[in-house]
């Protein structure tokens, strides 16, 4: 991250813990929001198990997204709810058609991002 370069972050599969969440707000600030794409864990390991088939990761399989999913469960679900008891949660129901999501995703990042581009931009 480069200081003044950006106005707003979007940071992925962060925190997943609250140790995480504390050392962030201490190093950084406090997290003006968090998204979350709320999916069964049925639907995210049959969605895993296909991505696995073209992946090429070696943990997108049954025993490996198991163990995932309850590090989840025992983990990440605290940082949710902490997120959610500060009303900065954004919820997305996940458990239906891409296009969907993404309209539900846009439309929730905007209520705190109001100046959201139209498209992605890459910095790479």
């Amino acid at each position: 991250m480069v200081a003044g370069k950006q106005k707003h972050w979007f940071i992925d599969g962060f925190p997943r813990h609250l140790d995480q969440e504390a050392e962030f707000v201490q190093k950084c600030k406090p997290a003006v929001a968090l998204l979350f794409i709320d999916c069964p864990d049925e639907e995210l390991t049959k969605r895993l198990l296909n991505r696995g088939k073209t992946s090429g990761r070696i943990d997108d399989n049954a025993e490996s997204i198991k163990k995932r999913l309850v590090v989840y469960h025992e983990q990440t679900e605290a940082v949710i709810g902490k997120f959610k008891k500060e009303n900065k949660c954004l919820e997305v129901n996940g458990n239906r058609p891409i296009d969907q999501v993404h309209e539900d995703v846009v439309r929730k990042l905007r209520t705190v991002w109001t100046d959201l581009p139209a498209a992605p931009i890459h910095t790479n």
